[in-house]
């Protein structure tokens, strides 16, 4: 990891650890603020997703993967800018399926990552196990409104957490600039 990426890491780990706080602390407009971050992280993905494939990608095996899931992430970021009038168990049911899939993800790479011997694996499965738990808890606390803004909180805070430990966390290979 280079420098720059290093330290942008640990801006957006500080950068989301302050949304944070913010959403906690203004918890009357925390809901739409959170449907918003949910359609601009799927858009900035999705769209990120598109450049790497238009510049990258679609030179390599495999690569129009990457486009569809450009396109995938965009319509559901397009899809998330719709649910703010909607009632709040459907976002619950969003943040369930996101935190649910990301985190069964994260535990496969983790065991992935053990069987190979890998040095990361403890981090990797750490992180699937805290977002399994925040689906778990989404589905427990489907109705209550306000235990949304809370998980998304604590998912949003534990996800900073992860960029700014991978900020400070040695790489494999050296870098010079």
């Amino acid at each position: 990891m280079s420098r720059w990426q290093r330290i942008r890491s640990f801006l957006i780990g500080v950068t989301m650890m302050l949304l944070c706080v913010l959403l906690i602390y203004d918890h009357e407009d925390a809901y739409s603020a959170v449907v918003i971050i949910l359609s601009i992280s799927m858009i900035a993905k999705g769209l990120g997703s598109f450049l790497y494939f238009v510049t990258m990608a679609q030179h390599m095996v495999g690569g129009k993967l990457i486009l569809f899931e450009a396109i995938i992430f965009l319509d559901l970021g397009a899809f998330t800018l719709t649910l703010s009038d909607v009632p709040h168990i459907y976002v619950s049911m969003y943040l369930l399926g996101v935190h649910g899939l990301s985190g069964v993800g994260q535990l496969l790479r983790g065991m992935e990552n053990k069987r190979l011997s890998a040095p990361g694996w403890r981090l990797s499965f750490a992180h699937g196990a805290v977002n399994v738990i925040i689906a778990l808890s989404s589905l427990i606390f489907l109705n209550v409104g306000d235990m949304l803004v809370y998980l998304y909180c604590t998912g949003l805070f534990y996800s900073a957490v992860i960029w700014i430990i991978t900020a400070f966390r040695k790489t494999a290979m050296v870098y010079t600039q």
